[in-house]
């Protein structure tokens, strides 16, 4: 569980310095492995296209983009994601 804490973290640093918004909850208490986050002005589905066209699964929901975290993900897999929003 602290590893996939610490990996979503590290995920949401990531996301805010690409432009992205977290909307899922980051306090202490209240974080999970699962970051529900958008680009403003990107479509999320043509986001998700393209991660899942270089191996990165994310889901859509309620028009935001969802990354849940497990113990097997870890920085290059973050790596790839960031890859995908630069090439985009």
């Amino acid at each position: 569980a602290a590893a996939i804490l610490e990996f979503t973290d590290i995920a949401c640093e990531s996301l805010r310095a690409a432009g992205g918004v977290i909307h899922s909850p980051r306090e202490a208490d209240n974080r999970s492995g699962i970051i529900s986050w958008e680009l403003p002005g990107r479509d999320p589905q043509a986001i998700r296209k393209a991660c899942l066209g270089q191996g990165v699964a994310l889901a859509c929901r309620s028009g935001r983009l969802r990354l849940s975290a497990h113990a097997y993900n870890n920085a290059a897999d973050l790596e790839r994601l960031l890859a995908v929003l630069r090439e985009m």
